[in-house]
């Protein structure tokens, strides 16, 4: 015979089992939102915290700098473009093949996006700058190689234009050198420490530009200025780098310089290992402000400067 409890506690059940199917559903649904609450836990940014960055796809990055790296356990960041495409004067044999970039990336490096025909932002269209990033966008994608998504600003080059195209397409960081603010060319030229709090992360400035003119000594000042809060963001091309003499290292250079870090307890990583420690929304609303006022100018006039006026980003 049915008995009243029986039914009671068949109720509850099916209202406890109800309950989590529901609770399920709402965590698939909003799972997203949920993760990103965790990657908002960041780590607090350490001392002696460097980011590396290669740019052009010179080959001696992965014949000599990569291996390098491995021995160290060092991350970093190769900003590549499709070199058959634009090196009309320049030697195929001396810039890495898309075997090679594939070998970096899974080496565990970060593949990121230089441009396919290494394009000078502000002398683009948004509609050419967009073709430009994915050009290397399919081109990683057809070799199984992550979608980039941060960015190097060739030959130091920006645009308001180009800063909404990378934040359309969801780039997290975007490097450039140390242009207005100080002369490029100078001899053992420090560049400008990395301040997340003020820095937009699409205009993270470069601290060295390593070369003839910025080689072991300048390095190592450069690497110490990582400190209270600040990231140093240290530029290599090829090491050596063949075609250009101006950004080349000396591999005894480079090799003398790795060791410094490792034996002096520098965490050396990426531009896209970043998020470890930078939330992308981090930094000033204006991109264009913290440059203006390093240069005791208007915000305004920093925008004119680098082309059309660009609508403010804010993330």
């Amino acid at each position: 015979m049915y008995k009243a409890e029986n039914y009671t506690w068949f109720r509850q059940y099916f209202i406890r089992l109800l309950f989590a199917v529901v609770l399920l559903f709402v965590a698939a649904q909003f799972g997203c939102s949920l993760c990103s609450c965790t990657v908002a836990q960041r780590h607090r940014i350490p001392d002696k915290l460097v980011v590396l960055a290669f740019d052009d796809g010179v080959k001696s990055q992965a014949t000599i700098a990569a291996p390098i790296l491995k021995r160290y356990g060092f991350g970093a960041s190769f900003f590549v473009t499709d070199a058959a495409k634009y090196l009309d004067a320049w030697r195929d044999e001396n810039y890495m093949t898309w075997d090679d970039i594939k070998n970096l990336s899974d080496d565990g490096f970060e593949i990121a996006n230089h441009t396919g025909r290494h394009a000078k932002a502000d002398k683009v269209t948004k509609e050419q700058f967009r073709a430009e990033l994915k050009c290397i966008e399919d081109l990683c994608r057809q070799h199984g190689i992550p979608e980039p998504k941060t960015f190097c600003f060739c030959a130091g080059a920006y645009s308001g234009r180009a800063l909404e195209v990378l934040q359309e397409k969801g780039y997290l960081f975007a490097r450039r050198d140390y242009r207005p603010e100080l002369p490029y060319i100078e001899t053992g030229r420090i560049g400008l420490v990395y301040d997340p709090a003020e820095d937009h992360p699409l205009l993270i400035p470069a601290t060295a530009m390593a070369g003839p003119t910025c080689g072991y000594d300048c390095l190592v000042q450069a690497a110490e200025m990582a400190t209270a809060g600040k990231i140093a963001v240290l530029t290599f091309h090829g090491v050596p780098d063949l075609d250009h003499p101006w950004v080349n290292t000396d591999p005894a250079v480079f090799e003398k310089f790795m060791k410094y870090l490792h034996e002096n307890g520098y965490t050396v990583i990426s531009l896209g290992d970043l998020t470890r420690y930078v939330a992308p929304t981090k930094g000033h609303s204006d991109p264009f402000e913290p440059i203006a006022r390093r240069l005791g100018i208007s915000s305004e006039q920093v925008r004119q400067t680098f082309g059309e006026q660009a609508q403010e980003i804010k993330h």
